[in-house]
């Protein structure tokens, strides 16, 4: 079964006079497992906007997306959570937690009231923190960290989630050349080897076309255009 779809869905914004529609309207969409997809488009064209329709974060204007063959809204925010990771371009609110701290709260769907971690829940965090060349400051806390390691953080927590589907946006900004590739590489293989669905947003265009099995091409009139081909990014871009 295909990890997300949508049917007829229209993405925008629901304001006092109306609504705003950001891409056009009918996106029949399928983010399938084992791939990453690259979202491409020019910064304010909409890729924030699908990213977090698609999370759950905010409401289609029409249409539906279903998870594992169910609409999206039937799914309690824990059992989302447990589906979806999520990294976002906001900053994270409480700086005075440790990069350890911050990891660990990608295990806290599974954790109980109390949030206590198991060793399970130990190992994902110890693995992502490995993964993302971040072990060396498991002590520092995020407010010290600059905003190139803060991102690498954020990835690690997600990461730690272990979820099926990863959604990040602009997950390269900040970083310098070979650590946007080291992340890709790493969440190429995340993808391959866990049978994710990664979807990435980025105006990288010559590392998406590197690293991307799948993409989607957002052009000047908002139409959604996906291929696996990467010369359909050169035509386009």
């Amino acid at each position: 079964m295909n990890s997300l779809e949508t049917r007829n869905l229209s993405v925008g914004y629901r304001l006092s006079k109306g609504r705003k529609r950001v891409l056009q309207s009918g996106l029949d969409i399928v983010l399938p497992y084992g791939k990453m997809t690259c979202l491409l488009g020019r910064n304010g064209i909409g890729k924030s906007t699908l990213i977090r329709t698609l999370a759950g974060l905010q409401a289609p204007l029409d249409g539906e997306i279903l998870l594992e063959g169910k609409p999206l809204t039937a799914f309690s925010a824990s059992e989302r959570a447990q589906r979806i990771a999520v990294v976002l371009t906001d900053r994270e609110a409480d700086g005075m937690l440790t990069v350890q701290d911050v990891v660990a709260l990608g295990r806290l769907p599974y954790t109980n009231f109390w949030g206590t971690l198991t060793d399970t829940d130990r190992e994902f965090i110890e693995s992502a923190m490995k993964m993302m060349g971040i072990v060396d400051m498991i002590d520092r806390l995020l407010v010290s960290l600059s905003d190139g390691e803060r991102q690498k953080v954020m990835v690690a927590k997600a990461i730690a989630q272990g979820s099926s589907l990863m959604f990040l946006d602009e997950p390269m900004a900040f970083l310098d050349y070979p650590s946007k590739l080291e992340l890709m590489e790493t969440l190429h293989s995340i993808a391959a080897e866990r049978n994710a669905a990664v979807l990435i947003s980025t105006h990288d265009v010559d590392i998406a076309k590197r690293y991307g099995n799948e993409f989607w091409l957002i052009d000047e009139k908002k139409d959604l255009v996906i291929t696996d081909n990467p010369q359909d990014v050169v035509n386009l871009f």
